[in-house]
């Protein structure tokens, strides 16, 4: 596809919400964001249940990359490719990505920026509870990469087991 999001493009001011789906082996091309799922301006994207598997994009987020919230339960994020944001991108002051149970594995950002092996964010709130983040890498914070005045992260009850980032900027978290 080439298309932003390649599986799923939710435009202004959509609601979408996926239970119990497979999202594997979309590609975002020509530099578009979310390999899987694109979530556009004051959209809103709800997933439970669901898993992301080889999907990937040049540009941001190789699952998903959204400017508004996004909420996750019990979602599975597996070998996602994105030049920032290996499974997830999402920027904005007012972005929100609120992650549960969720699982975060052999992610990895490859491009020129190199942020995040599976979450990057610029800016809003990142809020994380018992999530596992494992063998995601990236140049630049091989699990999580946040920047930004406005940013936030809380992670609660969290594994980080064999991330990878061979550089640690002061931006790298995880």
């Amino acid at each position: 596809s080439t298309a932003m999001g390649s599986g799923v493009y939710a435009a202004l001011e959509c609601s979408l919400t996926a239970v119990d789906c497979k999202f594997e082996n979309n590609v975002a091309q020509n530099k578009k964001n979310g390999g899987a799922v694109g979530v556009g301006t004051d959209s809103h994207f709800n997933a439970s249940g669901c898993q992301f598997i080889d999907n990937g994009t040049e540009d941001n987020g190789g699952a998903i990359s959204a400017s508004n919230s996004l909420i996750l339960n019990d979602c599975y994020f597996k070998n996602n490719t994105a030049a920032s944001g290996g499974a997830i991108y999402i920027s904005g002051e007012n972005a929100t990505l609120m992650a549960e149970n969720c699982t975060f594995s052999d992610n990895h950002s490859d491009g020129t920026s190199h942020e995040g092996g599976a979450i990057s964010m610029t800016n809003g709130h990142l809020l994380l509870n018992s999530c596992s983040f494992e063998s995601n890498s990236s140049a630049n914070g091989g699990a999580i990469y946040i920047t930004g005045e406005t940013a936030r992260l809380k992670a609660n009850n969290c594994k980080f087991i064999g991330n990878r980032s061979p550089n640690h900027s002061e931006k790298t978290v995880f």
